[in-house]
């Protein structure tokens, strides 16, 4: 049996705004007061964007996306500029959640720093991969593409999700390579 009690990734309560900022600092190599400011940056953008979502809910399936109404509709700004559009196979709804932008982006925040726990183990390890400069995460108006500057820009979720997908592939991978052992070609008899 595992203990648990000792992991830093195990969370009994919600993390304070300062508790978040020190954990983020200190995963990050970021100052603490720029981590203690970075959700209140995140909750403007968030609160900005949330009327121009509109959910694409399928007729048959179950995926539903989640799109700017720009993107389906030239010119439209909000939600309700779409209201009318006609997507056969999807039933068009606005973007609704149940949480302000502020707890939005605070857990997104958090889901971030468990997932660079996760991976990475330590600090050290997070704080060399965030400063690594990467094509993956060029940035038109950044001088160096690294997953720090777009923590710095407010997208932790886009992190996230980066790590989360190379854990799948390396899993995928391992598996393979399991299989590849196991079944190997019978050599041919003479």
């Amino acid at each position: 049996m595992t203990d648990v009690s000792s992991s830093t990734t195990a969370t009994p309560h919600p993390l304070t705004a300062q508790e978040r900022a020190e954990r983020l600092a200190l995963w990050s190599g970021l100052e603490p007061a720029l981590c203690l400011d970075l959700p209140a940056q995140m909750e403007a953008r968030i609160a900005r964007k949330r009327p121009q979502l509109v959910r694409l809910i399928p007729e048959v399936g179950n995926v539903t996306l989640t799109v700017h109404a720009a993107t389906l509709q030239s010119g439209a700004q909000l939600a309700t500029d779409v209201q009318t559009l006609q997507l056969p196979g999807y039933r068009l709804e606005p973007y609704v959640t149940h949480d302000t932008p502020l707890e939005r982006a605070c857990r997104q925040i958090d889901q971030l720093l468990e997932t660079l726990e996760e991976t990475f183990g330590t600090p050290e390890g997070a704080r060399v991969w965030l400063r690594t400069s990467s094509e993956d995460f060029h940035l038109a108006n950044a001088p160096a593409a690294t997953p720090l500057a777009q923590l710095q820009l407010g997208h932790p979720r886009s992190l996230t999700a980066y790590l989360l997908a190379l854990g799948e592939e390396a899993s995928f991978m391992e598996e393979a390579s399991a299989e590849t052992r196991r079944v190997s070609p019978s050599e041919p008899s003479t």
